[in-house]
């Protein structure tokens, strides 16, 4: 019997470690709701708890040798970042992200995605959430955490400041039809500034409130040559943006300067292959003691939006990075802080992921077993 068709989940999740490391509580809520999801999407399961560094790459190795056409990987357990050896002392440090079995080993990740990038799986979409730390141990303890990046434009500031409430959400300023009014409401302070200075032509530098702003904003937005370009010499086809050749212009020499120390921390995404992670690199991955890891919390909770977007995985996992955006978590003392989650991805088609109009014995099954097993954990 050929075993295309199959969809398989592997499920690593790790809660147990050696050398006296606490136990990452809420990892058995990952366990669960990873293996409901997949299972009510027609996936066979192979689920393991508690693995060491040896059997991991074991279990990915035997996993990805079965034929199927949809595979997905997920993993819940530590993980950091490895300074890898320079080729030359230059400013850029290179870390490979690398994820630890209950023995404290470690395993690349690179070394587990080269695993799926195999002839078995050629053509396969390959989807991988690794929920694990991104972080060195080298980092200051404030530069691990991301606490997220807030976002004002001029039009929210003034109507933050405004003692009129507007309920259609009109324009607050006196004169709602002048062009500063319009500018103001549709451009942040960045953009206002270069407008006011760099691209305004003629201007004159006064502190004082005499009405020059408008005129100088005015000078640039009615100019015809930026708004009305001519562009009757455009040749079709493309080209690169140089000028002239090397050797008959070189260009003047620029004095080197020091260049700033960069941390890299390059992912391997193989073609037809998809890759979240929680966090951005060099940062902390979140995880709650009572409901689990953020990341499969949310890809559990928004799973009715694969039904809204008839299957589609892209348009799911966006609602689900929009979900964890929005989160606050509370560490050590520490408030507010954000998780942004990441993706790689070279898919080269549409991934579909639906139920199957009738439920897969192994999960039927499953379920019985974990309505016995976990009925405490409060998720089936």
């Amino acid at each position: 019997m050929s075993n295309m068709g199959k969809k398989i989940a592997l499920i690593i999740v790790n809660r147990d470690f050696a050398q006296n490391k606490a136990v990452r509580n809420g990892a058995i809520k990952d366990y669960n709701r990873m293996c409901v999801m997949f299972g009510e999407l027609g996936f066979s399961i192979k689920s393991r708890l508690n693995r060491t560094a040896a059997q991991i790459r074991d279990d990915v190795k035997k996993a990805c040798s079965i034929p199927c056409d949809h595979f997905v990987f997920v993993i819940s357990t530590h993980g950091e970042e490895m300074d890898l050896p320079k080729e030359s002392d230059d400013s850029v440090n290179v870390f490979e992200q690398a994820l630890l079995g209950t023995d404290c080993q470690l395993v690349p990740v690179s070394e587990l995605i080269t695993c799926l990038d195999n002839d078995v799986l050629k053509g396969t979409p390959k989807i991988c959430f690794i929920q694990a730390c991104r972080s060195s141990n080298k980092k200051l303890p404030d530069k691990v955490y991301d606490t997220g990046v807030p976002v004002t434009t001029a039009y929210t500031k003034k109507k933050q400041e405004s003692t009129n409430d507007n309920k259609d959400g009109g324009n607050t300023s006196k004169d709602s039809s002048s062009l500063l009014s319009i500018i103001n409401k549709w451009y942040d302070d960045d953009v206002l500034t270069l407008l006011k200075s760099e691209l305004v032509i003629e201007s004159k530098e006064n502190d004082a409130d005499d009405g020059t702003e408008d005129e100088e904003i005015l000078q640039f937005w009615d100019n015809a040559t930026i708004l009305d370009l001519d562009d009757k010499q455009q040749k079709r086809g493309d080209e690169t943006d140089t000028m002239g050749d090397p050797d008959n212009n070189p260009p003047s020499p620029v004095p080197k300067k020091p260049l700033p120390k960069l941390d890299v921390a390059p992912v391997d995404c193989p073609r037809d292959c998809l890759i979240m992670y929680p966090v951005q690199p060099h940062k902390l991955a979140i995880r709650n003691k009572i409901h689990g890891s953020w990341m499969f919390t949310y890809l559990f909770e928004e799973r009715s939006e694969l039904k809204s977007s008839k299957g589609n995985i892209l348009p799911f996992l966006t609602s689900v990075m929009k979900k964890m955006s929005e989160y606050d978590a509370k560490i050590d003392g520490k408030c507010d802080l954000k998780m942004c989650g990441t993706i790689y991805h070279r898919l080269t088609t549409k991934v579909l992921l639906n139920p199957p109009g009738v439920f897969t014995r192994q999960f039927r099954a499953w379920l019985a077993r974990a309505k016995l097993r976990f009925s405490s954990e409060g998720i089936l």
